[in-house]
């Protein structure tokens, strides 16, 4: 493989969009692995991560606790890091866990602002770079990957820009081994530079042309 495009696909991991749920929790400052992740809460309008709610148990039974965002130092493939064991609050001592379930957002149309239904959300996953969302997985197997400051997170309806039509595209399962990663990293290349791309015809839209 060419060593440079090699290292453009590594470069732009941090633009891809990554499940959450079943992740492991390491603490940076002690090593520890705390938990594993059973649920997201997303701040519906930052459109980012809130909090991530795990448990000790591998099972995710037993006791739950919550990590805030503002504690979390990086979202990886495999290994979510936080900043240290301390940052954990168990959910019985604090009432409840800032921002909105993943799980309440199950359900939800996402429709473009020219009206038109694009998908039913089955779930949401989030961009390591930014900590915002970064594509939506529908029910019928169908993803849409998204520029969260383009979204809107209503109570009942998802709206996106009318050109997101073209973007919805058919969910590809994950494959194993080295070149499966390379796939998906290929795949998530292409909507990193068509997002970019997206970006320049906005500024110079607004800077040139006006």
């Amino acid at each position: 493989m060419d060593e440079e495009y090699s290292d453009i696909l590594e470069e732009n991991y941090y633009d891809q969009s990554l499940p959450l749920i079943g992740k492991h929790i390491v603490s940076q400052k002690e090593g520890a692995h705390l938990g594993d992740i059973v649920d997201v809460h997303i701040d519906a309008i930052a459109r980012r991560i809130s909090a991530i709610v795990f448990t000790k148990n591998a099972l995710g039974m037993g006791d739950r606790y919550y990590i805030n965002v503002d504690d979390i130092e990086s979202l990886g493939e495999d290994v979510v890091i936080v900043r240290e064991r301390n940052c954990a609050v168990k959910l019985t001592e604090s009432g409840s866990v800032p921002g909105k379930s993943i799980d309440d957002f199950k359900g939800i149309r996402v429709t473009t602002l020219l009206g038109k239904n694009l998908g039913i959300i089955d779930d949401i996953q989030i961009r390591p770079s930014n900590l915002r969302i970064g594509e939506f997985i529908f029910d019928d197997d169908k993803r849409l990957v998204v520029d969260a400051s383009e979204i809107t997170m209503g109570e009942d309806v998802v709206l996106v820009p009318e050109d997101y039509t073209s973007k919805v595209v058919i969910k590809i399962e994950q494959e194993e081994g080295f070149f499966g990663r390379l796939k998906s990293k290929e795949r998530e290349l292409v909507n990193t530079i068509t997002d970019r791309s997206r970006e320049v015809g906005r500024w110079v839209s607004r800077n040139v042309y006006h």
